[in-house]
């Protein structure tokens, strides 16, 4: 097996460690197979093995700070390398930035608001449930809270918006019809049928449940008033009375 890795690939040189024996001539261009032995992992940052005198892996010499700005210093010469595989024991990555005490923010390290939740909640709770005369006998103090101008200005001003919204679709709608407009268009038009006063509904002749049971209570609920006897039918054939000049010369009658 040629050796082409070293030569194609020259990203992963760092990648293999090529052990070439001894009793090997110059000129010879094969090298066994066992010989190309994979590093995949490297040793500890800055810690040899102790049982290798001279080692060809690159280390990288990084100075290690625990605060949150030591990603800054980081300097890794050479190719990039492989996990390492620690010789200390593994600590959990807690994902927290490590902040020194000279990289708080001094509104943070000094604090001004000493109170705490369960404080802060306590005081309102009080506030709520007594007076303002009662926290004034208790603390000597009247808080006096100062009216929210610009607040309550723009609640007014998202009022008057919201109305000048609904007026203007108000009056930028017609006048459309109603529904007593078209009850009276219906009851209006020459095709509305209409039940005159003897009569009773389809429903009520159906099911005379309801009226059986009204009428029980209420005597006059179901009476039906006298029947009309000019009664305007569209639908009826008029009775065509014949003329008996034809046929009374038949009967006895002079």
């Amino acid at each position: 097996m040629r050796i082409f890795l070293l030569i194609l690939l020259p990203r992963w040189r760092s990648l293999f460690q090529v052990f070439v024996p001894e009793t090997l001539h110059k000129n010879t261009v094969k090298v066994s197979v066992i010989g190309v032995v994979p590093m995949l992992r490297r040793l500890a940052i800055g810690r040899p093995r102790g049982n290798t005198s001279t080692s060809i892996i690159p280390t990288a010499a990084t100075q290690q700070r625990e605060i949150s700005t030591g990603h800054n210093a980081i300097t890794l010469p050479g190719p990039p390398m492989p996990p390492m595989i620690p010789t200390d024991p593994v600590v959990p990555i807690d994902f927290n930035p490590h902040i020194e005490w000279y990289e708080f923010p001094k509104e943070i390290f000094d604090m001004k608001f000493p109170y705490t939740r369960d404080e802060c909640i306590k005081y309102v709770d009080e506030r709520w449930d007594s007076t303002a005369d009662e926290m004034a006998d208790k603390y000597g103090m009247r808080v006096s809270p100062p009216p929210k101008i610009p607040f309550w200005f723009a609640y007014f001003t998202a009022g008057m918006y919201l109305w000048y919204e609904l007026w203007s679709a108000y009056r930028g709608s017609g006048n459309h019809p109603t529904w007593p407009m078209f009850r009276e268009a219906i009851r209006n038009s020459p095709n509305c049928p209409t039940a005159d006063d003897d009569e009773i509904f389809l429903d009520q002749w159906r099911n005379p449940v309801l009226r059986q049971r009204e009428s029980k209570y209420d005597q006059f609920w179901a009476w039906k008033p006298v029947v009309k006897k000019e009664v305007a039918n569209p639908h009826s054939i008029p009775y065509q009375v014949p003329p008996t000049s034809e046929w009374v010369h038949m009967t006895s009658k002079t």
